[in-house]
């Protein structure tokens, strides 16, 4: 059964910038059964982009989930096993406390007076909603991209509270190269005037054209050269004969167009703005000195799932962490799976990461 809650949290939540947030709320939902001793709790950490809805856990009145090929009964992370706990992240565009949030000093929406937050922030608030839900150690966190980066924070500040750790197509540092995809995004949003600088809750419009775009520089960037290939034509969509337009007049143009459409309906612009910055500030190896310095606190087992075709977090980067881990003595692997789909892999190519997560969590 998925349920969805929210936790509330009536105390100061001190940030790593040495800003505060009075008090602050954390969306998430639930699926499956928690066992009488509670070993049985799996903590899912979302992408960039995604929310804590994972999957529909089979209701067919509730919209599938960004991986419901994973999770659910009987699957990779079987929820008749397992009770999944899915955490909306703090600064997130899924309910928890974030630049739309409203402020409680003024009771106005934060935008940009948002404090900037860091990953380690976030992992201090999900630490805060299992202390809530009276969960000391998780038998296993799990997250992709920026939720890989949580992950890694979890191994680093938290590893008692974790017996197994999954890191999906993350690294311990975002690139230069990253960082500068983010800032060009940002700028997307940051230009279209109806952003208002960071101040257009409550107005007339929001920036739609900015989300629009900054979807579009995204998918250049999460979708491989291959996959683009493979599932658009360069043929005009007009049986295949040019209209001699600058309207869109290929599939790839109508597909980003689509693309652009729903971004602009589900994320909000400023959170976008403070995820991507969380993102810019996140190295483990600055903060630590060494990467070495860094997880020399980690236990338990470590699985690890790089891609062939993921060019912006290179298998070369997790398989650092591992050789660390494993010259630590930790039970770690570290697989490089072969797909054509890029940095989105792992969430749209699931089926030889199925197997490999299931052995590991069972």
């Amino acid at each position: 059964m998925l349920r969805k809650e929210k936790a509330v949290f009536d105390f100061p939540l001190r940030l790593q910038s040495g800003g505060i947030l009075p008090k602050f709320e954390i969306a998430y939902e639930t699926y499956g059964k928690r066992n009488e001793d509670g070993s049985n709790v799996i903590l899912i950490c979302h992408g960039l982009t995604s929310d804590q809805h994972v999957t529909n856990n089979n209701d067919s009145e509730v919209a599938p989930g960004w991986w419901q090929s994973v999770v659910g009964p009987g699957l990779a992370i079987n929820t008749d096993q397992f009770f999944v706990i899915s955490a909306n992240t703090l600064g997130g565009f899924g309910g928890s406390t974030s630049p739309a949030s409203l402020n409680p000093i003024n009771m106005r929406a934060y935008g940009v007076s948002f404090p900037v937050i860091t990953i380690a922030d976030m992992v201090k608030a999900q630490c805060c909603l299992a202390d809530e839900l009276g969960i000391t150690s998780f038998y296993a966190i799990i997250g992709g991209c920026m939720g890989g980066f949580k992950v890694l924070e979890w191994l680093c500040k938290y590893p008692h509270r974790l017996e197994r750790a999954v890191l999906l197509s993350t690294s311990p540092k975002v690139s230069t190269y990253t960082q500068a995809i983010w800032n060009v995004a940002r700028k997307a949003i940051q230009l279209d005037p109806y952003w208002n600088k960071g101040h257009y809750y409550g107005d007339d419009g929001i920036p739609h054209a900015g989300l629009a775009l900054m979807s579009n520089i995204g998918a250049l960037f999460w979708l491989s050269h291959e996959t683009m290939e493979k599932n658009f034509t360069n043929l005009p969509i007009h049986q295949g004969k040019p209209h001699y337009t600058l309207a869109s007049d290929f599939e790839i143009e109508v597909f980003l167009d689509k693309l652009g459409h729903t971004a602009a309906n589900k994320i909000d612009a400023n959170s976008f703005l403070y995820l991507t910055r969380a993102m810019d500030y996140f190295d483990l190896i600055r903060e630590h000195g060494s990467l070495e310095k860094a997880l020399n606190r980690a236990r338990g087992r470590v699985l690890s799932i790089s891609y062939t075709s993921d060019w912006r977090y290179p298998a070369k980067q997790l398989e650092q962490v591992h050789l660390v881990l494993k010259k630590m003595g930790l039970k770690t692997e570290h697989k490089v799976l072969d797909s054509a789909f890029g940095h989105g892999a792992f969430i749209y190519d699931s089926k030889d990461l199925c197997p490999i997560l299931s052995d590991f969590l069972t």
